[in-house]
């Protein structure tokens, strides 16, 4: 069996010089396992793609785009690029963005959010599952606010403050006490509503026939477990 062949020596990208004007130096990218061209203004031709080469090429994308809150780690080896987020660079501003809002310590859990209504069907702006064996004080803050609508005046709106007390024992989620402590309301219909569902506290607001609201609620809860 007879055939012909050129044998090539492996190469890298800065080991191949620029060669003359109107010329190309062809070699294999022993890094990349692909055929290359290299042209004398330092353009570089690919002839074949591998999935090594492919993965090289977005790592080394990916590691431009890195940033003070992005950080970018390629594997090689493993065939991994992993994308992080500096924990470092997270700021209030990044946590006013979730919803609902979490500020959370052993002691202490608040939750935000906000949502809106149609009409006078109750919607849940608020649910949270405490922990087993425990008890808690929670103190929710409401505001809603007539946005449109045919029905009701611009600027329509409502204040409630109610705080409470939650045990869940066993597996059994219990409202003790629910006390209204503030209420304020250019409606009669304007409601809160504060329910149990199985092992989950239940918060609702309900607004009128004939109107968009915008609510919101900052509940802070302070508690102890087992």
């Amino acid at each position: 069996m007879s055939y012909t062949a050129i044998r090539f020596s492996s190469s890298t990208d800065s080991a191949v010089p620029l060669p003359p004007t109107g010329k190309a130096f062809l070699y294999y990218d022993s890094n990349n396992s692909v055929f290359k061209a290299k042209l004398h203004d330092g353009t570089i031709l690919i002839f074949n793609i591998t999935a090594e080469f492919v993965e090289d090429t977005v790592a080394s994308i990916l590691h431009g785009a890195s940033s003070s809150t992005i950080n970018v780690n390629h594997n090689d080896p493993a065939d991994q690029i992993i994308l992080e987020v500096k924990a470092s660079s997270i700021n209030s501003s990044h946590v006013s963005s979730i919803t609902p809002i979490k500020i959370i310590n052993n002691q202490h859990n608040r939750l935000q959010n906000i949502i809106t209504t149609s009409g006078n069907s109750p919607a849940t702006i608020l649910t949270f599952t405490p922990a087993t064996d425990g008890m808690y004080t929670i103190e929710n803050i409401i505001t809603g606010l007539r946005i449109s609508g045919t029905s009701g005046n611009p600027g329509d709106g409502c204040s409630f403050k109610r705080t409470l007390r939650l045990r869940r024992w066993g597996g059994v989620l219990d409202i003790l006490h629910i006390q209204s402590d503030y209420t304020s309301k250019d409606n009669n219909g304007y409601m809160v509503g504060i329910n149990v569902s199985g092992s989950a506290l239940i918060i609702d607001v309900q607004g009128v026939s004939g109107q968009n609201m915008k609510w919101s609620i900052d509940s802070i809860i302070n508690y102890i477990t087992v």
